[in-house]
């Protein structure tokens, strides 16, 4: 296993240090985009511009574009565009901002963002002998035929149900959700309210000894939370959140939740889709009712909980980094806390190498709501139940190296995608 793992690095070394002497050089005729955006129909933006050429390095590429969204108010998406001139077009920078409506179709959202990456590639195109073929239309629109004011006052709601079946001959499974969404998002607060409710139910048939057995496990959480945010200045917030759930997981019967929060933000929120840092204390008062009786010898206890959390996240030329840190206690007993720390790295190492990187550790000292009963051997292997633990983890890590052709604007769909 050793020598199999040596060669293979051996020769993943061999191909990075050979692959540059098959580069070619680029033509100057057009413009050669570098486009990073994990959400993005490739295809069809390659087959709508047709007149640029898609590259897929960095270091090939006249012009660098980053494609960010966020959630806005209607629960459509707020676009920003980043465009970073290269070589020729260096220090030639712009940022595009548009939003789409929610539940907005498939074809219309990447027909908007085709127009808005053409858009942005006017100034450079410009600047090529492509130039010479540019024209510029503007379909205006009268003041007088502006829509309406809005009689819904910036509220949206939102609904989804679903359900996932799966079986064999000699077990089946069923799962069902749902949740119900309203909020309302303005420059100034921000009121969300969700309800959601799980069921999950499994059964499963066998023969031991010449008998049958007929086995069902099921469980089963549903809650109502809601959160108010108040804007105070570019950098500071404040709000209070509070939430009723019950878990069959968590045995926990019942347990509610309110408390405020201040929130700091290094950089202005309005450079949010680019780069924050923000830094949130929380405090909330916490009931709890339990199915069964804790390892604590708790039916029922009321608790004051504190967390402090800070968020960083940044998107820039080089990739993206996103981390999370946060801690909390209860009061009435300072050593009964978590802590979790999650991070996301995507690097652009050198031309066609790239890094991934994700992972989350906690570590866990306050499982409170523990059944003071043992697990049976159903709530282990189904994982129907928290089980007794100090800390867990998960961790991610790819590389990914591709040379050849910087080009990349064909498509070809025979045969779908092999």
């Amino acid at each position: 296993m050793y020598h199999i793992i040596r060669q293979s690095i051996l020769l993943f070394l061999c191909f990075v240090v050979i692959s540059p002497l098959f580069a070619a050089p680029t033509d100057s005729q057009t413009i050669h985009l570098k486009l990073d955006c994990r959400h993005c129909d490739r295809d069809y933006l390659q087959e709508e511009i047709p007149w640029i050429s898609f590259v897929r390095d960095r270091q090939s590429a006249d012009v660098h574009v980053i494609s960010t969204y966020q959630r806005n108010s209607s629960s459509g998406r707020e676009y920003t565009l980043t465009f970073s001139g290269l070589r020729d077009f260096e220090g030639l920078c712009d940022t595009l901002n548009f939003s789409t409506p929610p539940a907005v179709a498939r074809e219309e959202a990447r027909s908007l963002l085709a127009q808005q990456i053409k858009l942005g590639l006017v100034r450079y195109l410009a600047r090529t002998p492509l130039g010479r073929e540019l024209s510029v239309t503007c379909n205006a629109v009268n003041v007088e035929e502006s829509p309406p004011g809005d009689k819904w006052n910036s509220w949206v709601f939102s609904s989804r149900l679903g359900s996932f079946f799966n079986g064999e001959e000699s077990r089946n499974s069923i799962s069902l959700w749902g949740n119900l969404n309203a909020q309302r998002i303005t420059a100034e607060s921000k009121i969300k309210i969700t309800c959601w409710g799980n069921y999950n139910h499994d059964r499963y048939e066998y023969e031991y000894d010449d008998t049958s057995y007929v086995y069902i496990s099921e469980s089963n959480s549903r809650g109502f939370s809601s959160e108010w945010a108040k804007s105070l200045t570019d950098h500071w917030s404040a709000g209070c959140w509070g939430g009723i759930s019950s878990s069959t997981y968590n045995n926990k019967a019942l347990a509610w939740r309110f408390g405020p929060g201040l929130e700091y933000n290094i950089y202005p929120y309005s450079e949010s889709a680019r780069r924050q840092l923000r830094i949130t204390y929380l405090m909330s008062g916490r009931r709890f009712l339990y199915d069964e009786e804790t390892i604590y010898l708790k039916e029922s206890e009321s608790l004051v909980e504190h967390t402090l959390a800070m968020r960083l996240e940044l998107v820039r030329n080089w990739g993206s980094v996103s981390v999370d840190l946060s801690g909390s206690q209860y009061l009435h007993d300072l050593t009964k806390n978590e802590a979790n720390l999650y991070g996301d790295l995507s690097l652009q190492l050198v031309r066609g190498l790239s890094l991934s990187l994700d992972g989350q550790v906690s570590l866990i000292h306050n499982q409170l709501s523990l059944p003071r009963s043992d697990a049976d051997l159903e709530e282990l292997l189904l994982q129907r139940r928290q089980l007794s633990t100090q800390y867990d983890y998960w961790l991610s890590v790819g590389f990914r190296y591709t040379f050849g052709s910087i080009y990349s604007s064909v498509v070809n769909t025979r045969f779908g995608e092999w």
